[in-house]
């Protein structure tokens, strides 16, 4: 598995070995997208990928507008 951490968008939480992160990654050579996923730090610093979710640009709005909905209803 190939991958490339194009930019981070943004960290949702960290533990002392693992980072949950929002970022926009090319998986395998294809077309970077969004990347909802815990990342654990290797021995060298280097990002391992753990499980996540990848997103297109369609789908994340779908999800951001989801989470907006929800969020509005549980203040």
């Amino acid at each position: 598995m190939e991958y490339k951490i194009e930019r981070i968008i943004g960290e949702i939480s960290k533990t002392t070995s693992t980072s949950k992160m929002l970022t926009l990654t090319s998986w395998n050579g294809k077309p970077a997208k969004l990347d909802l996923r815990v990342w654990r730090r290797g021995e060298n610093g280097e990002n391992i990928p753990g499980k996540g979710i990848t997103l297109s640009d369609e789908e994340a709005a779908e999800v951001a507008a989801a989470i907006f909905d929800y969020l509005r209803a549980h203040p």
